[in-house]
Parts: C-alpha cells; sequence; structure tokens
C-alpha cells in the first residue's frame, strides 16, 4: 500500500510538469552529449576514449587495404628494408660475435621473406584475385608481425643498449599510419607488438646471457639490469604509443568534422539543385552547371539569343472571378505544364510575370542561332498543341477557356547577372528583348508570331505565313509579322 500510495502521489497531475522537463532533458542529452553536465567519471572516459578509441566510426576500406599493401612493397622494401638486407650481409663477416650474429641475420632474412610474401600475397590478391576483406585482413595482421620481428632482429644485431631509441619515430608514425587508416585496434597491437620486443631484448641483454650488438666489428658490453632504465624505457614507449594514438584521433576527429561539412555542402548543393536550380534550367543545363563546364556567375556580355513571350488572354478577368486561391491552383498547372515543355526543348525560364512567361534559348549554353529558333518555335508550337487540354481542365472547373498569345524574336543583347550583391537576377535585356515582348502583345490568341529575323533563321520544318503590318509599341515604324505552325507530315 505504501508503494501504492508513493505511485500515485509522483504520478499526480501536479508533478507532471517536472516530470516532462526532466524527460525532455534526458532526451535532449541523450541527442546531444554536448548538453549533458560535465562529470569526473565522463571527463576519464572521454579522455580514455580520446587516448585509445575510435572518437568516429570508421569501416575498413578495402581500397586503403591495397594501398598499405604497395606502399610497403614499393615503399618501405626498397627504401628501408633492402638497404638493411645489404647492411647485414656486408656486416656478418666482420662481426665480433659471428656465433650469436648468423642465426640472427637468418632470422631477420627469413623474417623479411615472410614479410615479402604475405604483402605480394595481399597486394596481387586483392587486384588480380579481388580475395575477400578477411582473407587481406589476415595477411596484413602477419605482415604486421613480421614486420615487428624485423625491428627486433634488426635491433639485436645492431643496439648495442636495447633502447632501440632510434626506432622512436618510425614506431610513432608507424603506430599514427595504422590507426588512421585501419582504426585503434591495428595501432594498438603494433604498440603491443613492438614493447614486447623491445621488453623482451632489454631484459635479454641485461638479465640473460643475450650478446649486444653481435654483428658489430666490436665487441660491446652488455647494459646492466636497472629499474629506473627499465621504467624508463616502458614510459617512453608508452608516452610514444599513447601520444601517436591521441594525435591519430585528433587527427582522425578533423577528418569526421571535414567529412560531416561536406557532407552539409552536398546536402545544401542538392538542396539548391532541387529547389532552385531545377525550376528555371532544364536538367541538362544543371549537370553542365554542377560539372563546372557551365557558369552563371559570369559578368554580362552581349550574346546572340531568341526571347518567347507568353501570355493567356483573359487571364484577368478570369482571376477576378475566381479569387486568388483558386486561380493560382490553376496558374500553377498551367506553368507546370509549360515548364515541362520549355525543358524539353533546352529553354531557360527567365521569369514568371503572373501568367506570362518569359524563355531564353542560347544562354547560359550556348546555341547558333538556327538551332535556337528551331527549338523556340518549336517549343512554342507544342505548348499551344497543350493548350486544349489545359482549358478542358480549366471549363469542366467552371473557368472560361482561355487562349495563349506567343511572340518569339531573336537579336543581340546583353545576358548576365542584374542586381546588387544582396539580390540580382540572372536574365537579359536589350531592344531585342522589348521586341519579342511587343510581338506577344501583337500575336493573335492561339498563334505563335514571330519576326522577321526570327523568318529568316527557319526551315522548311514549318509552316510560314505572313500576319500582316503591326505598329507595335516603342517601336518606329510598322513591322510585318508571320505566323508560324507545323508542316504537315507527308503521307505514305
Amino acid at each position: 500500500s505504501a508503494i501504492l500510495l508513493k505511485s500515485q502521489e509522483n504520478s499526480s497531475p501536479d508533478k507532471w510538469p517536472c516530470e516532462m522537463q526532466r524527460m525532455t532533458k534526458r532526451n535532449a542529452a541523450a541527442e546531444n552529449p554536448g548538453l549533458r553536465p560535465p562529470t569526473s567519471s565522463r571527463f576519464l572516459k572521454n579522455l580514455a576514449r580520446t587516448l585509445f578509441m575510435d572518437p568516429y566510426r570508421r569501416s575498413m576500406p578495402y581500397r586503403v587495404l591495397q594501398i598499405l599493401f604497395a606502399v610497403k612493397l614499393m615503399v618501405i622494401l626498397p627504401f628501408v628494408n633492402l638497404p638493411s638486407f645489404f647492411r647485414i650481409t656486408q656486416q656478418i663477416s666482420d662481426a665480433s660475435n659471428p656465433l650469436d650474429a648468423e642465426p640472427l641475420s637468418g632470422g631477420w632474412i627469413i623474417s623479411l621473406g615472410a614479410y615479402i610474401f604475405l604483402n605480394c600475397c595481399g597486394f596481387f590478391g586483392s587486384v588480380l584475385l579481388k580475395v575477400r576483406q578477411s582473407l587481406l585482413l589476415s595477411f596484413f595482421t602477419l605482415s604486421v608481425v613480421f614486420e615487428s620481428l624485423l625491428s627486433f632482429f634488426y635491433s639485436y644485431l645492431f643496439d648495442s643498449g636495447a633502447s632501440l631509441s632510434s626506432a622512436l619515430g618510425p614506431l610513432s608514425m608507424t603506430i599514427m599510419c595504422y590507426r588512421l587508416l585501419l582504426g585503434y585496434r591495428f595501432g594498438i597491437f603494433q604498440t603491443i607488438l613492438t614493447l614486447g620486443c623491445t621488453i623482451s631484448l632489454y631484459l635479454g641483454q641485461t638479465l640473460g646471457d643475450w650478446p649486444s650488438a653481435p654483428i658489430l666489428s666490436e665487441p660491446q658490453l652488455s647494459p646492466t639490469f636497472s629499474v629506473f632504465d627499465l621504467n624508463a624505457l616502458f614510459s617512453w614507449y608508452i608516452c610514444v604509443a599513447v601520444g601517436s594514438n591521441a594525435v591519430a584521433n585528433i587527427i582522425g576527429s578533423l577528418h569526421a568534422r571535414i567529412e560531416a561539412a561536406h557532407d552539409e555542402l552536398k546536402s545544401l548543393n542538392q538542396y539548391v539543385t532541387e529547389s532552385v536550380l531545377k525550376r528555371y534550367l532544364p536538367p541538362a543545363l544543371i549537370e553542365e552547371i554542377l560539372a563546372g563546364r557551365l557558369s552563371m556567375d559570369s559578368a554580362a556580355e552581349s550574346r546572340f539569343i531568341t526571347i518567347m513571350f507568353t501570355d493567356l488572354k483573359g487571364f484577368t478577368s478570369a482571376s477576378e472571378e475566381l479569387g486568388p486561391e483558386r486561380i493560382a491552383q490553376f496558374l500553377n498547372d498551367y506553368l507546370s505544364e509549360m515548364n515541362a515543355i520549355i525543358f524539353k526543348h533546352n529553354g531557360t525560364v527567365d521569369k514568371f510575370i503572373g501568367d506570362a512567361v518569359m524563355v531564353v534559348f542560347g544562354a547560359p549554353a550556348k546555341l547558333d542561332k538556327y538551332e535556337q529558333a528551331q527549338r523556340a518555335v518549336a517549343c512554342g508550337l507544342e505548348m499551344q498543341s497543350r493548350m486544349p487540354f489545359i482549358t478542358k481542365a480549366w471549363e469542366d472547373a467552371g473557368v472560361d477557356a482561355l487562349e495563349m498569345r506567343i511572340g518569339i524574336h531573336q537579336g543581340d543583347a546583353i545576358v548576365g547577372n542584374f542586381g546588387s550583391t544582396e539580390r540580382s537576377d540572372y536574365t537579359c535585356i536589350g531592344p531585342a528583348v522589348n521586341l519579342a515582348a511587343r510581338i506577344e502583345t501583337s500575336c493573335a490568341p492561339g498563334e505563335v508570331f514571330v519576326s522577321p529575323t526570327m523568318k529568316e533563321s527557319l526551315d522548311e520544318t514549318f509552316v510560314i505565313e505572313s500576319a500582316g503590318q503591326f505598329q507595335l509599341k516603342g517601336i518606329g515604324g510598322e513591322i510585318e509579322l508571320f505566323k508560324v505552325g507545323s508542316a504537315p507530315k507527308p503521307s505514305l
């Protein structure tokens, strides 16, 4: 009963806000460890993780193993192992203690042969046979063992103090390399192997009968055992190993942050591509821009382009009857249909102005004037052919039929970014743009009108008829416009 009363007391509505706050804090701390209050145990855990464990998760890449095998065969073997081999073979004849030097030299040579064999198996097995990654890891682990044996035998032969102080630098680099590329387990594995070889060599030379540097021409005195020297040797190696792992972890953490920033930048780039570029440019042009072969950030320049304007007759009165919500839905459906057709013909949507659309051919991707004209007129005719299906849906919803007018002209214009540093648009300006807009306002509903310049750039694919002389606003004198239609296909 006491437990029941306690549970009822804790579950009372007065205590629910506090419980909710505690649950929210726990969930936030679980999602973001940086929000957790610092404690001594967490500090020690993070310190141990920084020194020995991976601060980030990584998989064992197959390609990294291939590269490491190649580095051992093409760099370590010719520049480290072979010079050591020649030094041993030259020094063995003048050894002060040949009875010990010869077996140790033989052990070094056998270890070198096994080391070369394992690396060759790993490299050629991964490149030619594509063996399993687990088998590659076995080859690499064994090569690390013989790598440590090579260091052990070489130090036994030449090091008179058994301190291996000359190997501290290569040891730290090896640990960092393995730790960064293959994970902390390989770094610690290499540390334990080398440390075991070093301590056994020191104890053998100080407490046992192991000779000191038997391959040298002059006999060397074996060091005397000292707890201080042993502790110093052990401490040096622990410092080197821990420091190497810590530095590798710091580098790995920075690498992980760089990868996270790269992923974030990639997501932002994808967002810009999906949300911005795809609204105005066809997919082919977007691929050119993202590949760096095409730029929309260049300075404004004069270019020969083709400009097309479209407009819906009666849209203003229809919008007043239907209201903003319904007309917005119909307008989005219409513009989506037109946008798909424009992209199909590699046109660039310069802007939407209510129901009007301004389209450019020849920018940002350059096209010759004949291809521009062909694409623009084919696009306009397909847009007109699609209008009956669109207006049928509008009529079913109670909207009067709307007809589209299209005007096309080509000529020189200034193309580029216009505006301020805070806000700019990629667009085109000039008399050719104004003329295309005037042609569209003079166009008959349901038709495609083009200028005389456009007429000269079209081939027999289209039927061209004179639409008459027109006095265009802002244009001096009358200008003849032409109506364009598709040529009938020949009957078979």
